[in-house]
């Protein structure tokens, strides 16, 4: 008994470390298995934003229909998922790749072009969701603002979506 009680809490535990454990966004059911497949590709340090963009389809189309599971047509489960996926797994996606580049090699320009690539194809659904370009990145910079700034000062512009 005391061994298996052991050997689950191992396994929770490696699963945990694997996806980031309870930093995996969680959204409604029928949303949460394209989240943690891109939070998923963003530990392992690929963009999310494939991913993302099954997520996004998904929403703007039950947002569309007004079948938003009971939430009477104003689509708050289909805002929260895209919410989500751009904001807090492309943070993480940036936190990871940052983590797992060689020392003294930020991977500025892959972040940079992977941001402005999302800010360009996932971004423009926002105000379908009542939501602004602004406010994702505002909620993107509150996790890694700095970190990019410190790392990528040259094109912390671009990846946050502040380039002047």
């Amino acid at each position: 008994m005391r061994m298996s009680v052991l050997a689950t809490t191992v396994v929770f535990a490696l699963t945990a470390c694997n996806f980031g454990g309870s930093d995996i966004p969680q959204v409604a059911e029928r949303y949460q298995e394209g989240i943690d497949l891109a939070w998923e590709r963003a530990d392992r340090g690929e963009s999310p934003t494939s991913q993302c963009a099954r997520v996004t389809g998904t929403a703007v189309g039950m947002a569309s229909s007004g079948d938003n599971g009971g939430d009477n047509g104003n689509g708050r489960e289909a805002a929260e998922a895209y919410q989500a996926c751009y904001s807090d797994v492309h943070a993480h996606w940036i936190k990871r790749r940052i983590e797992l580049a060689e020392a003294g090699q930020p991977p500025c320009l892959a972040l940079m072009t992977g941001m402005v690539t999302t800010r360009m194809s996932l971004g423009s659904f926002a105000s379908q969701f009542e939501l602004t370009l602004e406010g994702l990145d505002d909620r993107l910079n509150s996790h890694v603002g700095d970190l990019v700034v410190d790392q990528c000062p040259d094109q912390s512009g671009l990846i946050l979506g502040r380039a002047q």
